[in-house]
This record gives structure tokens, C-alpha cells and sequence, in this order.
């Protein structure tokens, strides 16, 4: 037990965690969580579009006997639901449950181990779904705008490239359940985490019955490295779609990074700051865009990295002139750095969402997921307000000067197919 954040924790006999946090923020949520190292990562290139879709097509096609339209007339009535997922370096599932519908969240959940269904017929139609949705994208030209910037990123990998009507033609429904049930075959690897109004009283016959008996093999596995590099240098690219006189720029600033659950908060600090400054330079005196964000992306795995994106919409017309006022923002910003109202906006603004996240059973459960992911202390999350407190001005600028790199981003922007700006 963890009484210092009322955790409990119990080793079943398969080899699997369990993390149990009770709370009283909502009297009838009980979230659920699995979590697994592994992924899209462990597919051989030949079978890695079917295993990217495997979680999906495992989801529409119902459990054990039960047809997709089968199951949801069994939980009409009922609040509970169950979805597994398949990342790139993770899988696992998650789901909800009212105190009343609990035991048939843990059944869903054992049969999405034991028993995932192979449905043809609910493969041709998921297949059907996702040719429609390709076409959709296609022709939204902020989609194809963001798979590019995707791809750009990633130094055109083919695991990063977009599905498209051809490369549709790979997914195959054995492959996907063949990759489905491996990722799910052994249990003893997987921590399962349960956040709400409950008892772990309550809860523990259900989790001996339904999770202490699934199958383990005692072996474990992690995930592989994909082996996505980045560009070098400043790399440039104009994507043309679409009629509308409308534009979005993007940079992404990227590099080599120290990962630790301190730098994460400078560098989503420093970002959050950059944003407010770019927004009263660029929407409030320029007038010249209909938003800008910017927010930071720190990755321990594969490799230590950060990105950093900003993005805009505008008139075609101005998004030349827009983009250089980014970038002479990001110049004064390292150069001069920023007066200490910024760090102070931040400081409150994150201070007041602490405090509301806190009391919701959403964040106990992202949070802890991460912790656990990293090998973390879980009393951690108890730590937020001191990371906070380390927030001012010489931290922002410096943090700038380190991940604001004006010799490494990606740009990409987007212009009306018909050349016009």
C-alpha cells in the first residue's frame, strides 16, 4: 500500500499488477486500465498495416460468440464499456463502469484476452468504413497538410506514411488477429489499473476471478525501436490542396533531449509561454490568423527526443510574412527572453488545473499510467505544485535557448491548389 496517495497494489499469481486508487470525486465511475510494453513496434514491416488496424478491427467485430450488434443489445441498459488499443510501443485497454456494472467490465475485459472474435463479415465492413474515411481525408486539405507534416518528420518512414487505397490492400483480417492475440496472449506483463468509487474489497473477487485467471507464459516482452530518424537542418516543404484561400503553417522544432519528469514540465512551460507571446504578436497585432498553438511533445522511447509544434491558420497571402514574425518571435524570445508575467501566467494557470484535475478520476488514472510506464515513484503525482513553483522567467528563456534551435525545425505549409497567395 501507497497511504500517502491511498494507493493499493497486488501482485496476482499470473505475474500481473494491479493498481487500485478508491476515490470519492464521483460516486458512480470506476475507470479501468491495462497497460503492456510491446506495440505496432514488435510487426515485421510485411504484416505492419494490418497490425496498426488489429485493435480496431478486433473492436468492431464483437467477442467469444457475440456478434458487434449482438454484444451492444446484451449491454443496452448498461454503463460499461471496454476497448483495446494497440500503440506503437504499448497495448492495453480501457474502460468504465458503473459500481452496479462492474463485474461486466471485468468480463469484457477477460474475454478481450481470451476470447477476441474473428468476424469476416464485420471485417468487410470495417474495411468499407475505412476506404470512405481515406477518401474523406483525402480530400481535406488540413489532413493531407498534417500526414505530410507527419511523414516529413519522420524522414518519409513508411510506418509514418498515411494509409491510402493501395496500401488499404495490405491489411489482411488473419494477420490482424494473429498480431491481436500475440500482443494479448500473455497476461503476466500487463498492470491493470482501477481509479473510483470503489473498495478494494469490493473489487477483489473480481479481480481474482477475471484477471488473476488469464493466461501467462512468464516471459514478458518490450517494445522493438521502429528506427524513425528526424531530418537534419532546416528542412522547407509547401503542400498544395484545395480551393479555399486558406493556409496553415507548422514548425516543429525537434532534437536530442535528457528525459526526466522535471525537463517534461520546463519544456511544456517554456511552450505554454511561447504560446501566449505568440499570440498577442501574431493574432493581436498582426491580426493575421484564426489561432496559434504551440505545445511540446517530450518521448523517452525509442529514443530521449523532443518536438516542439506551432501552428497557424491564415490567408494564403499572409502566411509568408506570418511565418518570419514566428520566427523573429522565437528569435527575441531566446535573445531577450520573456518579462516575468509570462512564468507567472503559467504558474497560475497550472496551479488552478492542478487543482481541478487532482479531483477527477481521468487524470489519477493517465497519470499513474504514465509513472508506471516509466518506472516511476507513483507518490509523484504528489509533486506537481514543487515543479510549478521552479517556473520563472531565467527557466523559460533558457529553456527556449535549448529547444528553440533555429538551425533544426521542419516548416510545412499549406497553400489553395491553385497556386494563388
Amino acid at each position: 500500500t501507497r497511504e500517502e496517495i491511498g494507493v493499493t497494489e497486488w501482485r496476482l499469481s499470473n505475474g500481473a499488477r494491479v493498481v487500485i486508487k478508491p476515490t470519492d470525486f464521483k460516486n458512480d465511475e470506476i475507470l479501468f486500465g491495462a497497460l503492456s510494453s510491446g506495440g505496432t513496434s514488435l510487426a515485421v514491416d510485411e504484416t505492419f498495416r494490418s497490425a496498426a488496424q488489429a485493435a480496431s478491427i478486433i473492436s468492431s467485430s464483437g467477442l467469444a460468440g457475440f456478434s458487434r450488434a449482438e454484444l451492444d443489445k446484451v449491454l443496452a441498459g448498461r454503463t460499461v464499456g471496454m476497448t483495446p488499443y494497440i500503440s506503437e510501443l504499448t497495448e492495453g485497454m480501457e474502460g468504465s463502469a458503473s459500481r452496479r456494472d462492474l463485474e461486466t467490465m471485468f468480463q469484457l475485459a477477460h474475454l478481450y484476452f481470451t476470447e477476441p472474435r474473428r468476424d469476416e463479415q464485420a471485417f468487410r465492413s470495417f474495411m468499407r468504413r475505412l476506404r470512405t474515411s481515406i477518401e474523406n481525408r483525402r480530400a481535406q486539405p488540413e489532413n493531407v497538410f498534417f500526414d505530410r507534416l507527419r511523414a516529413v518528420l519522420a524522414e518519409g518512414a513508411e510506418r509514418r506514411q498515411p494509409l491510402t487505397l493501395e496500401t488499404l490492400e495490405e491489411i489482411d483480417l488473419d494477420e490482424a488477429y494473429g498480431f491481436y492475440t500475440e500482443r494479448f496472449a500473455d497476461a503476466g506483463d500487463f498492470t491493470f489499473f482501477l481509479v473510483g468509487n470503489m473498495e478494494p474489497s469490493l473489487v477483489r473477487p473480481l479481480v481474482e476471478r477475471y484477471l488473476a485467471s488469464l493466461p501467462s507464459s512468464g516471459g514478458g516482452e518490450s517494445w522493438a525501436d521502429p528506427g524513425i530518424e528526424r531530418p537534419e537542418g532546416v528542412v522547407t516543404e509547401r503542400v498544395e490542396k484545395g480551393i479555399e484561400a486558406r493556409s496553415r503553417v507548422s514548425f516543429v522544432f525537434h532534437g536530442d533531449y535528457e528525459w526526466s519528469r522535471e525537463e517534461n514540465h520546463v519544456l511544456r512551460s517554456m511552450a505554454t509561454a511561447v504560446e501566449t507571446r505568440l499570440r498577442e504578436v501574431i493574432r493581436e497585432d498582426a491580426g493575421g490568423t484564426y489561432g496559434i498553438g504551440v505545445w511540446a511533445s517530450p518521448s523517452r522511447y525509442p529514443d530521449e527526443e523532443y518536438l516542439v509544434h506551432i501552428t497557424f491558420g491564415t490567408d494564403p497571402e499572409r502566411a509568408e510574412a506570418l511565418s518570419e514574425r514566428v520566427l523573429s518571435v522565437i528569435a527575441e524570445v531566446r535573445d531577450e527572453g520573456l518579462d516575468s508575467s509570462y512564468a507567472q501566467r503559467v504558474r497560475t494557470t497550472q496551479t488552478e488545473e492542478f487543482e481541478k484535475d487532482i479531483r477527477t478520476n481521468g487524470y489519477w488514472m493517465n497519470t499513474m499510467q504514465g509513472l508506471y510506464f516509466h518506472e516511476l515513484d507513483p507518490s509523484r503525482i504528489l509533486e506537481y505544485p514543487e515543479l510549478i513553483d521552479r517556473i520563472d522567467a531565467e527557466v523559460i528563456t533558457e529553456a527556449a535557448r535549448r529547444y528553440l534551435d533555429t538551425d533544426q525545425y521542419i516548416e510545412v505549409v499549406l497553400y489553395p491548389e491553385d497556386g494563388q497567395q
